[in-house]
């Protein structure tokens, strides 16, 4: 606010100050009537006393403002002169980020940066509803856990948003655990599917054998394994419909444990909507990338700021997601040049 000055007892606004007055008012006048009856000065308990100038006689005068500030403890709400942003309370997460999908159905959703494999939107909408309808194969239930433990990539987008359609929660985890540590992660969740590539079955056998969880790989068969073919190859036709409440959780990634053991984190399908729409909705976004825009996803998925600030909000625009497996300078340089990142 522009500020005022004061001559004597008198207190000086300039006309910048009396103009940013102006418009507050006109904005309060246009809030509900619950909201306009409240101050807009914070209470707290090191609450500034506000004083004028000392008035004849050596004591000091409060401004009339100030005088009639609400009681300490009283609700006061900030609010933004933009517009609010609309969050839809009606939309599971999968619905919402993939909304648009339809304008672009032959747009590049996800490139895979290491063998320049292209999944268009159109693909990686039908995929995903393949990927929901193969879960309900496999019998997995509204609710049921399913681990992914995946560099990132198609696969990784399309187990996540299928395994979310089902109304099933996802637990991710770094590829690179110690054994101890995934099978840890992976019985505090309760998951009864690990999908992941070739190279990491063997540090999950123990956990196949000993409480008959499913493995699925990606990549190569592997004997005594499931593959992800099994998915990607369903009929898109029985996905299934599921009643999916805004608070059901749709993913459990675990802290990293840096003041304690790691410990799963419930996200739910209205926490992630609203996260993704608070940085990429509205008039002005925070984060402001749009369906012209290609972002490089170097950060690894199974970690929330990937997941949600690149995959998700990527997806809710319409951007192409570049993908890396691991961070290559070299190529990452490359990539950036080719796809105008």
């Amino acid at each position: 606010m522009a500020p005022s000055r004061a001559v004597g007892d008198v207190l000086l606004s300039s006309p910048a100050a009396i103009a940013e007055e102006e418009e507050e008012d006109a904005i309060l006048q246009q809030l509900p009537a619950s909201i306009a009856k409240l101050s807009l000065v914070a209470a707290a308990d090191d609450q500034h006393e506000l004083q004028q100038p000392a008035a004849p006689g050596g004591e000091h005068k409060l401004p009339e403002t100030a005088a009639a500030a609400p009681p300490r403890g009283e609700l006061h709400i900030f609010r933004s002169k933009l517009p609010d942003i609309d969050i839809p309370d009606h939309m599971t997460l999968p619905e919402y980020c993939m909304e648009r999908a339809s304008q672009w159905p032959e747009k590049a959703a996800i490139v895979d940066g290491n063998s320049g494999k292209v999944l268009t939107f159109g693909e990686l909408d039908l995929l995903s509803r393949r990927v929901a309808a193969g879960l309900v194969t496999l019998g997995v239930e509204k609710g049921g856990v399913i681990a992914v433990l995946l560099p990132n990539g198609a696969e990784f987008v399309t187990v996540f948003l299928g395994a979310a359609i089902r109304g099933a929660i996802v637990t991710t985890a770094n590829p690179f655990y110690t054994a101890a540590e995934l099978q840890k992660q992976i019985r505090v969740a309760n998951a009864s599917m690990v999908v992941t590539q070739s190279s990491y079955v063997e540090k999950l056998r123990s956990l196949q054998d000993d409480f008959s969880i499913q493995i699925m790989t990606v990549d190569k068969h592997v004997n005594g394994c499931l593959h992800i073919s099994v998915l990607l190859e369903a009929d898109e036709s029985r996905c299934p419909v599921v009643d999916i409440h805004p608070e059901d959780v749709v993913c459990l990634p675990f802290s990293s444990g840096t003041t304690g053991l790691p410990k799963g984190v419930m996200l739910t399908h209205k926490s992630l909507l609203s996260s993704v729409s608070q940085q990429v909705d509205g008039q002005i976004p925070n984060f402001y990338i749009t369906s012209h825009d290609s972002v490089m996803c170097v950060l690894p998925m199974y970690h929330i700021y990937s997941l949600n600030s690149i995959m998700l909000c990527g997806l809710r625009v319409g951007a192409t997601l570049v993908t890396m497996a691991k961070f290559d300078l070299p190529l990452m340089l490359e990539l950036i040049q080719k796809y105008k990142v």
